[in-house]
């Protein structure tokens, strides 16, 4: 997405058979453990909550002091917003075929230094990397905008999803006043009548709470947690949760791949890694870290897409996540969990940043665009003939629209109930299970893409 030339990286061909197999393996366990969850459009509490202890999200978020911006790091966007000509002309400079390349590279520098994109800066830039223009002229054309869904939609919302939206509004952020409280819950209740294949679930209030602590209005914050559903977390919120144990799945292979020793430090604390991965891919990454990590990490995920959600995990899992001492005897799981909040919490928001634009595009190569594609594809169940079909039905891809995607679950057979796994991660250096063996050999391991709109 950024147009900077990609080195040769990682790819699905180079990986170790034995890692695909075991996260495969972990995917397999998720889908197969048990059921919870509903069948139909409606809301759903956050799966680390349901599953209680110290380890459940807390009610609220303490992000602590507000954002910090120094004068350099705002000189140094002036004058790239001036060479530019405007602020818009720099922030799309990244889907222009004939940008300069040093136009490219200076954003790319500007993303990392000092405290970041200011925030005057980033009111402009995000809805311009997640498309809202584009949105709302194609909602204009269908006679069904924003304020449709906010309040011009006679269908009423079930009343469980009315009901949850009202209990975790109040515990959305510490620091919303009510008049942004007030419009967050307009927000929630339109994107449940936009999305009745999800509803509401625990996770997009975290969401659309920042995006109006920022300074968005209703409607440009709407937009964008559609496009958030759609192009960085497709069927995360599904009611069977298919999304998110996928992205589970390829954490697993990402981490194994790029930091085998924090897939280690999880094996000798027992720590599972769905307990992480539930946390940050249902919130991009809000739990337990200061706001200003949130922002730079949302920098990255808006401009390069999916790719950089899952940079983004592995940078906060090198940064916070305790490694043993090769003289400690070991840690328990609970003081390892401590630890690693401590750490998230007390996160350095420039060290974050330049870690991830490491694992985005120089180590081993970066993770690219079609490897986190492929990825997907591996653990998402569906092969190459059932995403042509539900294409050729609806005309779209199925990533196109948060309904669609849930059809296309719905009709691959992986809508059932599914519960929250209680697997540990210290089991995942096991062989590959005997289904597995058997999918490889009869070519039923689905590495097939899912068309992306990045």
């Amino acid at each position: 997405r950024s147009g900077l030339r990609e080195q040769v990286g990682i790819s699905l061909e180079s990986l170790a058979p034995a890692v695909l197999a075991r996260a495969r393996e972990l995917f397999s366990k998720f889908k197969d453990d048990g059921e919870c969850g509903g069948g139909g459009g409606g809301a759903r509490t956050h799966p680390a909550r349901e599953a209680g202890g110290e380890g459940a999200m807390p009610s609220r978020h303490r992000w602590g002091a507000g954002l910090v911006e120094d004068a350099e790091t705002h000189e140094a966007w002036q004058e790239a917003v001036e060479s530019a000509g405007s602020i818009s002309e720099l922030a799309t400079a990244p889907f222009k075929l004939d940008a300069p390349p040093e136009t490219l590279q200076l954003l790319e520098t500007l993303l990392v230094r000092g405290s970041g994109v200011p925030v005057k800066y980033r009111l402009t830039c995000w809805p311009i990397w997640l498309g809202v223009a584009e949105r709302q002229a194609r909602a204009e054309i269908t006679g069904r905008p924003y304020s449709y869904w906010a309040g011009g939609c006679e269908a009423p919302l079930p009343e469980h999803v009315e009901m949850c939206i009202d209990a975790d509004v109040p515990r959305t952020r510490d620091d919303l006043p009510n008049v942004q409280r007030e419009a967050l819950r307009r927000v929630l209740v339109a994107y449940a009548r936009f999305c009745p294949a999800i509803g509401y679930s625990q996770g997009l209030n975290h969401i659309a709470g920042v995006f109006l602590k920022l300074g968005f209005e209703d409607e440009a914050t709407f937009w964008m947690l559609v496009a958030v559903m759609e192009e960085l977390l497709p069927l995360c919120h599904a009611q069977d949760l298919s999304g998110l144990f996928r992205d589970t799945a390829v954490a697993d292979v990402l981490l194994e791949t790029f930091v085998p020793s924090r897939i280690a430090a999880l094996a000798a604390a027992d720590y599972q890694l769905l307990w992480i991965a539930t946390d940050y891919f249902l919130t991009i990454g809000t739990k337990d870290v200061p706001f200003s990590v949130v922002l730079r990490l949302w920098d990255f995920c808006f401009l390069h897409g999916p790719r950089a959600l899952f940079a983004g995990f592995l940078a906060h899992m090198e940064q916070f996540f305790p490694v043993l001492e090769e003289d400690d005897d070991g840690r328990d799981c609970e003081t390892v969990m401590l630890a690693f909040a401590a750490a998230s919490r007390a996160g350095d928001p420039e060290v974050f940043a330049k870690r991830l634009q490491g694992f985005l595009h120089h180590r081993q190569g970066g993770i690219s665009e079609d490897f986190v594609a492929g990825l997907r594809a591996t653990f998402s169940g569906m092969g190459e003939s059932r995403v042509a079909a539900m294409q050729t039905c609806f005309g779209s891809s199925p990533s196109s629209s948060p309904s669609l995607a849930h059809a296309v679950a719905r009709g691959s057979g992986e809508s059932g109930e599914v519960a929250v796994p209680s697997c540990s991660i210290s089991n995942s250096s096991a062989s590959p299970s005997a289904n597995y063996a058997v999918a490889c050999a009869t070519g039923e391991s689905g590495a097939s893409a899912i068309p992306s709109s990045r």
